[in-house]
């Protein structure tokens, strides 16, 4: 079951480019973990300071790994400083794959 996983970031104005390079940096040491499938970000067209990254992952577990490794811990306390807010990280799946809805 693949496991999509949203983390939205308000940036600091000012620092974009600052942390384009830093998302650049973690994007490219998360590809070489197992279970990455696929990744990209994107920032709003309206609003330059919000950042999207879209990833892939094979399962919930290798997400998790990468989520809890210290070599993305480290490259998120370099970013948080430029943080306008907390980042907001959401995992989705396939529609089939969902858990059955609570009445």
């Amino acid at each position: 079951m693949a496991v999509r996983v949203t983390i939205e970031r308000e940036v600091i104005p000012g620092f974009q480019e600052a942390v384009v390079e830093l998302l650049s940096e973690l994007r490219s040491k998360s590809v070489v973990q197992p279970g990455f499938i696929s990744g990209q970000t994107v920032v709003d067209a309206f609003s330059p300071t919000k950042f999207l990254m879209i990833s892939t992952w094979s399962s919930l577990d290798g997400w998790k790994e990468w989520e809890e490794s210290s070599e993305r811990l480290s490259m998120i306390e370099e970013i948080s400083p430029y943080m306008q807010r907390p980042t907001k990280t959401r995992l989705w799946l396939d529609n089939i794959d969902a858990p059955p809805a609570a009445m």
